[in-house]
């Protein structure tokens, strides 16, 4: 069939007092200190449409900024149309080196079969209750099963900016799991977990212009999941089509079971970029038996001609 798309691709409609309100929103979002991939929500597919209730931007109190955001969402493109709810937490603070950090709650649920009453007002309050399963289980019936099906997935990241070296580091790590307790998290802290790390070097070689740096992302299943009896990793439930939306996913693009290595340098002023990057994935690293790998050259230039914006 022909290709047919209409409406608004990106729209937001805000109401807000002072920038801190309520809206609907279609647009691309991205968590995460990374610029190649993240965690839990990249641009990699289109936007979907949400529900959002926070920060329009940050707000400032002295040193310190501050973002919150509350997401809310129907994938009707999705099979079972299940409900997409996340809150999303990022500080700054301006000192030297300027620390920013955050974290983020992603649930998606329903639209499957399950041993109890499930409604919107459910999916809603979803990442407000209790983190560890001996905590929830106490408030339900005895006839629910303790491993509610959801899928969950829990972020945050730490980055350091060194605006006079130019110097930034990151590191990003996460969890699908739905974790007994503390003990469960402290014994084996690397079941279905996962990680990025990275940095970013702005005026290399003593010019402004000057920059490079690298990203690597795990998504790999972990050592310790065979002792746990079943085979999960990052993004590992079929019946959410992999946390994807129009066939594309939403957060890491490189899926279950992989990692993803990118390292890019480059020349950027007010009139010229080029900016040459790599990039080297594995997928299906522990399943794949071998697995499948992705080498990845590009290569981006964009500069001004007689007021034109050549990209």
């Amino acid at each position: 069939q022909p290709y047919v798309s209409y409406g608004f691709r990106e729209s937001q409609l805000f109401f807000h007092y002072k920038e801190i309100g309520f809206g609907i929103s279609n647009a691309n979002m991205w968590w995460g200190p990374g610029i190649h991939t993240s965690l839990t929500m990249t641009n990699n597919t289109s936007g979907f449409p949400h529900l959002m209730i926070g920060t329009i931007n940050e707000k400032r109190f002295k040193n310190i900024g501050i973002n919150i955001r509350y997401i809310f969402t129907q994938l009707e493109k999705m099979s079972g149309n299940p409900y997409y709810t996340a809150l999303v937490f990022s500080g700054i603070i301006y000192s030297k080196p300027t620390i920013s950090f955050g974290l983020s709650r992603n649930y998606i649920s329903g639209g499957l079969p399950t041993d109890r009453t499930f409604t919107i007002w459910d999916a809603a309050l979803l990442p407000f209750e209790a983190l560890f399963i001996d905590t929830k289980i106490k408030n339900y019936p005895s006839e629910w099963e303790a491993h509610d099906p959801w899928d969950q997935t829990m972020a945050g990241f730490v980055s350091l900016h060194f605006p006079n070296s130019g110097l930034k580091l990151f590191i990003e790590l996460g969890t699908n799991d739905h974790r007994q307790n503390w003990s469960d998290l402290r014994s084996q802290p690397d079941h279905n977990a996962a990680f990025i790390f990275g940095l970013r070097k702005y005026g290399l070689f003593y010019n402004r212009a000057f920059f490079g740096g690298f990203e690597y992302v795990s998504l790999k299943q972990s050592y310790t999941t065979k002792y746990r009896g079943v085979l999960n990793d990052w993004y590992n439930k079929h019946v959410y089509d992999y946390s994807s939306y129009d066939g594309r996913r939403w957060a890491a693009h490189s899926g279950s079971d992989s990692d993803d290595f990118y390292f890019f340098f480059g020349y950027n002023d007010n009139d010229w970029t080029f900016i040459p990057g790599f990039n080297f994935e594995r997928h299906g690293i522990i399943s794949g038996n071998p697995p499948e790998v992705k080498i990845e050259f590009r290569l981006d230039i964009r500069f001004i001609y007689k007021k034109y914006r050549i990209n």
